[in-house]
């Protein structure tokens, strides 16, 4: 948003091209006005836009909170057709206006999708499944083998179980894993405390006793997709033409083979809701009509590595997803997978030889140099998977925004942020 009000400002063609050049409109220098207006759901709280900006723009910059629920913000973008041809230079003088409305969401909220056509029972399997392969999940384990799950409802012990599965979440998310469904237990919002959200995975017998512990948890399973889950995508999926998915890659590369694997599974459960046709999830669940027509998949990130390094990693994203995603392009909707940085927080550097990156690390605000996590991206991923003496060779480390993040008429420093808005409604400019 940043960049494209950047463009606004300036109808110089090297100006455009200077902060976003991987978008056509910019690169062409034909955006002639950039403006926020305001969104047509008044219901939907605003994002903060002005906030986020001055964090970014304070001495010294600093990042804003993570995503914690859902906004919206509205751009009205106008640009200048394209030069070519009698009927573009007759049209010169004319501008065409696009209005861009961005959701803005918790990508925890969207693993809920895979939820949608599974049972309490097939969830609650997949997830003690994966429970008794982490040392992390020894302790909800315990728990589950000490209780008699037919015993009646009670609500403290109801409430002990879902704190100790949320625990467990939070520990598996810290650990590079994806598979932390449901995801409003990370980001409750408005929703905490309700019983909608106490409730957590335990064996499943087909059919519990009416009154009995797994009786309400079925229940209050049942009731989070019913009353949280379908209401959610039906009301902003219903007007969503694009959608990007941030994908912590570098993370899972480095906690190693069985984080990766995880991720691919539960990407690839994510695309599936996506294809369109008579049979995809959103239409078949939700009783919608798919309008994505474009979805992007996007390796985050990539500052942290030399851009000798950026096509292997963006490629490790590709081979993870080649298959799904050539059965999406063929059900209609148009998918890519990138790797990008929105900010770069990082300066690349070669000595003696060595590409590297240098930036400020974030909790001593000092400079950490001769940073290079090359070792973290395999050449062929499919085969890192594959691999079982795995151990960590390099701790990644958290950088602090570069110190001037943001210069008047270069826009904010971003690797292949460009590229993706080209991709995601550029040929709407």
């Amino acid at each position: 948003v940043i960049n494209l009000l950047e463009c606004g400002k300036n109808e110089s063609r090297r100006v455009q091209s200077n902060v976003l050049p991987g978008l056509a409109a910019a690169s062409q220098g034909r955006i002639r006005k950039v403006s926020l207006i305001p969104q047509r759901n008044d219901a939907l709280p605003r994002f903060d836009y002005e906030a986020h900006r001055a964090m970014l723009v304070a001495t010294p910059p600093f990042w804003p909170e993570s995503t914690r629920r859902i906004t919206c913000l509205r751009l009205s973008i106008e640009t200048q057709p394209a030069s070519g041809g009698f009927i573009a230079k007759a049209r010169s003088e004319t501008t065409r206006k696009q209005d861009l409305d961005i959701l803005d969401y918790p990508g925890e909220w969207l693993l809920d999708l895979t939820m949608l056509e599974k049972s309490y029972s097939e969830w609650s399997q997949q997830m003690l499944g994966k429970m008794r392969t982490r040392p992390i999940g020894e302790a909800y384990l315990q728990r589950v083998e000490s209780l008699d799950s037919a015993q009646e409802f009670n609500e403290i012990a109801a409430k002990s179980l879902a704190a100790l599965y949320t625990e467990y979440l939070q520990a598996a998310r810290e650990q590079g894993y994806s598979d932390l469904t449901p995801g409003r237990f990370l980001l409750p919002g408005d929703d905490a405390g309700a019983p909608m959200l106490t409730f957590a995975p335990l064996p499943a017998s087909a059919h519990p006793k009416t009154g009995s512990l797994l009786h309400e948890m079925f229940r209050r399973y049942e009731q989070y997709k019913k009353n949280i889950v379908r209401p959610f995508f039906k009301q902003h999926f219903s007007d969503i033409n694009c959608q990007i998915v941030l994908v912590d890659l570098l993370s899972a590369l480095q906690k190693g083979p069985e984080a990766v694997r995880e991720l691919r599974e539960t990407l690839v459960e994510l695309l599936g809701a996506f294809k369109q046709g008579q049979n995809s999830l959103l239409r078949r669940v939700l009783g919608l009509k798919s309008n994505i027509e474009r979805v992007l998949f996007a390796a985050t990130c990539t500052d942290q590595l030399h851009q000798s390094l950026h096509e292997r990693y963006r490629r490790c994203l590709d081979d993870l997803l080649a298959d799904a995603i050539g059965e999406a392009d063929y059900k209609g909707a148009l998918t890519r997978v990138v790797s990008l940085a929105s900010i770069r927080s990082t300066t690349e550097m070669s000595r003696n030889g060595e590409d590297y990156v240098q930036g400020i690390l974030l909790e001593a605000r000092e400079s950490k140099k001769g940073v290079n996590f090359g070792n973290l991206v395999p050449d062929d991923i499919l085969s890192f998977m594959e691999q079982t003496d795995f151990e960590p060779r390099e701790q990644l480390v958290k950088f602090a925004p570069h110190e001037k993040p943001y210069q008047p008429g270069k826009g904010v420093r971003q690797i292949r942020l460009d590229t993706a808005v080209q991709f995601l409604f550029g040929e709407r400019l």
